[in-house]
């Protein structure tokens, strides 16, 4: 009977300890099961890396975001229009001027140009002209009595019709007058002469005057606009030749003085000039049209050379707000630094969970040295009512647009960004767009029967590159492992918009690769994993193991007894 109980309490011993070893079995393989992550993953710090984008690496060449137009040169002019002589508002400075004097006007005549009209904003030669400066000359021919009121002095004042003006020089029958015998009146630059005293020993009665001044022409509005920026579009390609088409533009304006007294200015409508334009990078720019006036011009009739146009005074180009209008292309090479996919460079967690930033580097390659490029690009992973703020490093302006305002063939989805004013010379134009990232994806992992898998993990690309807090060609950040949990799910928040390649592992060996897409939140990839209940196997091996090793218990029990 002894022996009996002992062999029984055996048997009740044998049987926990297989329960025991079973639950062991379960254990060791869930614990197996969470301990499987890729070593790629595992070797990523989580922490969020400092950016390698720094503003100390970029810097501005242009002191203003303006395109250089050149210079230009007064070559002539045409001018007749008598000036002011002993006018009835300077009789106070003595009895007898006005007396027995007679003033001939004999023309004005152009010396020289003094100071070229230029604008270059590059920093190292940096000029803002938009005035052209010329000498000429009013020519008068004086007769006077100096009989008839003998003893008393005799005075001429003088003044041009043209201003502003500065008095040069003043020539006496082609003596220059020391600054002692003349005078200038108020600040209208009238000349007060004292001719008697002046021909006091002589008996001529008569003598000509050249009076020579500096005087200003302006160009208004000069400036060089490009036109075609709705048609410059960077969508997928890393490099991108440009023909941007220009336009060139300025007003002609110069002043006079109008009727009888020098109190009234209006544009000097009756002075015609003749110019030299003169473009920067004459080279690189062709397919020229001139209009002046809004007339449509031949423009090689008026080119001089490459770039080099030619007004002469038989066009009657007044300085009475006459209009310049010359357009013309130019080709650009444009790229974006450093892209991650298609457009951007750097895609960064910025703050909380869900706001993001993106830089974007646009820099131009080759083209003209003086002319500014503006070009858009299509951005499909943004929303225009997610961006939160956009800011460019060197405060030029840059412009964003939903793309439904845009009549171009892009998607219905996206922004459409025109970059801000670009030129080349410069390392890089950087801007960034700080924006929020709404999407959630629920992923259901499943085996050949569509049963969840829970002893998987998965790897998340965007654009090509591991997905994560930060995103770039030399580095990325990516998220903390992802790993199924007992209904075969993955979640994921706060994503930005668009198309993302999921690689699912399992045991460290790739089972399945798959593209899904923002536009849907819930996503169930199929795996070609046989379905194999392990649980329920181990369970059963186990029960038949304890199963016969009972039968055998009790057989050897039996014939003993």
């Amino acid at each position: 009977m002894g022996k009996q109980n002992t062999r029984l309490k055996v048997v009740v011993i044998l049987i926990i300890t297989l329960i025991s070893l079973s639950s062991l079995c379960f254990i060791f393989q869930q614990n197996q099961r969470n301990i499987n992550i890729d070593p790629v993953l595992s070797s990523q710090n989580p922490s969020l890396q400092t950016s390698s984008f720094s503003q100390d690496n970029y810097s501005s060449i242009l002191e203003q975001p303006k395109s250089g137009v050149g210079e230009i040169t007064v070559t002539n002019i045409s001018f007749y229009e008598e000036g002011f002589d002993n006018s009835t508002e300077y009789e106070a400075l003595d009895d007898d001027i006005g007396k027995d004097l007679n003033v001939t006007y004999s023309g004005t005549t152009y010396i020289e140009t003094l100071v070229n009209a230029s604008k270059n904003y590059l920093k190292d030669e940096y000029v803002d002209n938009n005035k052209v400066r010329i000498k000429l000359r009013d020519t008068l021919e004086v007769s006077y009595d100096n009989t008839s009121h003998d003893g008393l002095a005799g005075f001429m004042v003088y003044l041009p019709r043209l201003t502003p003006i500065e008095i040069m020089e003043i020539q006496v029958d082609g003596d220059i007058l020391a600054e002692d015998e003349y005078s200038l009146v108020t600040d209208e630059n009238f000349i007060y002469f004292d001719y008697f005293d002046y021909y006091m020993k002589s008996e001529s009665e008569t003598f000509s005057m050249n009076i020579t001044y500096s005087y200003d022409i302006s160009f208004i509005t000069w400036e060089i606009d490009q036109l075609n920026k709705d048609e410059l579009i960077a969508t997928e390609q890393p490099l991108y030749n440009f023909e941007a088409k220009y336009k060139y533009q300025f007003y002609l304006k110069g002043d006079q003085f109008s009727g009888d007294s020098p109190i009234n200015t209006i544009e000097a409508e009756n002075l015609t000039v003749g110019l030299i334009i003169n473009l920067f990078d004459k080279d690189e720019i062709s397919n020229f049209s001139l209009a002046l006036n809004e007339e449509e011009k031949d423009a090689n009739n008026h080119q001089i050379s490459s770039g080099i146009f030619n007004i002469s005074l038989n066009e009657d180009f007044t300085a009475n707000s006459s209009f310049f209008e010359l357009n013309f292309t130019s080709a650009f090479q444009v790229r974006f630094q450093d892209p991650v996919g298609n457009t951007w460079a750097i895609d960064r967690l910025l703050s909380g969970n869900n706001i993001r930033q993106r830089f974007y580097i646009p820099q131009v390659l080759s083209g003209p040295e003086h002319l500014l490029l503006t070009f858009s690009f299509y951005e499909p992973t943004i929303l225009n009512e997610q961006i939160r703020q956009i800011s460019s490093q060197f405060g030029r302006a840059v412009v964003r647009l939903p793309v439904s305002a845009v009549e171009e063939p892009l998607e219905d989805q996206g922004i459409l960004i025109y970059t801000p004013s670009l030129i080349v010379g410069e390392y890089g134009c950087p801007f960034s767009i700080k924006y929020e990232a709404p999407n959630s994806f629920r992923i259901i992992v499943t085996d050949n029967i569509n049963m969840p898998l829970w002893d998987v993990d998965m790897k998340v690309y965007y654009n090509g590159l591991l997905y994560g807090t930060y995103i770039s060609n030399n580095y990325s950040q990516p998220l903390a492992p992802l790993i199924a949990n007992e209904n075969g799910e993955i979640i994921m928040e706060h994503l930005p918009n668009g198309d993302y390649r999921l690689e699912i592992f399992q045991g460290g060996r790739i089972i399945k690769s798959a593209t899904i897409n923002t536009d849907q939140e819930t996503h169930y990839i199929s795996t070609s994993i046989i379905h194999f209940p392990s649980v329920i196997l181990a369970f059963g091996i186990i029960s038949v193991i304890i199963l016969g090793a009972g039968i055998v218990l009790y057989l050897r029990n039996k014939k003993r007894m």
